[in-house]
């Protein structure tokens, strides 16, 4: 195929453009992949994918940045709610309860997992 080459930005047609990729190496029109807007490590045939332009890849980035943005902010507000609402019960509680505000505001882990393909050498 020949079309595309190491440093292009690309994304996956089979999985409907959802990550922006660059190419790390072409092996037997193999890609593999990295992740720019996902940390992630893949690999495609070269006819699945299809180049993303700078200017596109700018753009998809700042939307993505943006709505993390508010995402977080959401986050933080909830928590701070949260975290008000436990203030103003220990005001009026007689009898607080310490571990209260520990159950609330934890939140569990978040674990990426990468597998990769194993390579044979020969």
């Amino acid at each position: 195929m020949g079309k595309f080459k190491v440093g292009d930005i690309v994304a996956r047609r089979s999985y409907n453009y959802d990550v922006l990729f660059r190419i790390t190496s072409i092996n037997g029109g193999i890609a593999d992949l990295v992740g720019i807007t996902v940390r992630i490590i893949a690999d495609a045939p070269e006819y699945d994918l299809k180049h993303i332009s700078k200017e596109e890849a700018d753009t998809i980035i700042s939307n993505l940045e943006r709505s993390r943005r508010v995402r977080l902010n959401r986050c933080y507000s909830n928590m701070n709610k949260k975290y008000m609402n436990i203030r103003e019960k220990k005001v009026t509680d007689l009898n607080p309860n310490i571990f209260t505000k520990e159950k609330i505001l934890k939140k569990p882990g978040v674990i990426l997992h990468v597998d990769r393909r194993p390579r044979i050498c020969k």
